[in-house]
């Protein structure tokens, strides 16, 4: 497996670098650690001293950071290095990917800032529409300050994780890949199947709805119960839970019930751009789960 992991320095790339630590990464796996810097956007003639001057200085700083983390990461014995790009950073980490021998590939992000990656695209939002790679979003935890979430993670010996399932491909990717995982991986395995059912008006006579209701209840059941079978020998323990309503609300709110330490999806088959303008569970998690997110996109990602 070949790992990007993206470094900019902040709380949630340090949460999905941690997360990383955390995961049965191959003996195969080699991780680069990319950091990007970009333009300063001040072209001013009188700031080009000034320029020059923070521009190398933003250099040794970056270069620092990611020496550190490729270090780290061959202290435990993984092959890695630090590589430094200069440009947009979506862009840049967009082409490393592209210019990598055909591998499986994870990259590792932060979450970006919410309030922007709806609006224009943060760069996990970019890397998760057009990267074609499993991306393992990092989030801070609900129940943690931001300066929490990185030793929460580190003091656990395994993980609590929750995987939604459904009727789709990106489901089939998902329990395909945790099948090829060491038994007992994670402690406590939660499998989330939630039926989407639209928004019901305030004023509606909800006995019209329970015929159906009843039906897909029964099929989320179904779904969760199966997975859950299925993947028993990944973790401790290993539970189904169904529901209705919106997917990625309800996966949300489970997770923040149950207070996992990752939640894992399968890609969503939508085009770029239906996903940029209404979205989809899996880039909605990418950016409001309660914990890190990872977005598989491939069976074999952990595979030995």
């Amino acid at each position: 497996m070949q790992v990007l992991l993206a470094a900019d320095g902040s709380i949630e790339s340090d949460i999905a670098s941690s997360m990383l630590e955390k995961l049965p990464l191959p003996k195969s796996t080699d991780i680069v650690v990319a950091t990007v810097i970009e333009p300063t956007g001040i072209e001013a003639l009188e700031a080009e001293v000034f320029l020059a001057n923070t521009a190398q200085i933003r250099r040794r700083i970056a270069r620092q950071m990611i020496d550190r983390i490729a270090g780290e990461w061959i202290d435990r014995g993984v092959p890695a290095q630090g590589l430094l790009l200069e440009g947009d950073a979506s862009t840049e980490l967009l082409a490393l990917a592209q210019g990598l021998p055909n591998r499986e590939t994870l990259f590792v992000c932060g979450s970006g800032a919410p309030s922007f990656s709806k609006m224009i695209g943060s760069v996990s939002r970019k890397l998760i529409l057009y990267s074609g790679a499993s991306v393992l979003v990092g989030r801070p935890f609900h129940r943690n300050a931001h300066q929490g979430s990185v030793p929460r993670i580190r003091a656990k010996e395994s993980l609590d994780v929750l995987i939604a399932v459904d009727d789709q491909e990106g489901s089939k990717v998902v329990l395909d890949c945790l099948e090829s995982m060491p038994n007992s991986v994670f402690e406590n395995l939660y499998v989330v199947s939630i039926e989407p059912f639209p928004h019901i008006p305030a004023d509606s006579d909800l006995s019209i709805y329970l015929p159906v209701t009843k039906d897909d209840l029964k099929c989320a059941d179904r779904m969760a119960a199966t997975a859950a079978k299925r993947l028993a020998r990944c973790a401790q323990t290993a539970s189904g839970i169904s529901g209705i309503g919106c997917p990625s609300q309800e996966i949300a709110r489970i997770a923040a019930e149950k207070d996992v330490d990752l939640v894992v999806v399968g890609a969503s088959r939508h085009s770029p751009l239906s996903s940029f303008v209404v979205g989809s569970c899996s880039y909605e998690l990418s950016n409001f789960a309660p914990c890190p997110v990872l977005i598989l996109r491939s069976s074999r990602l952990f595979a030995a």
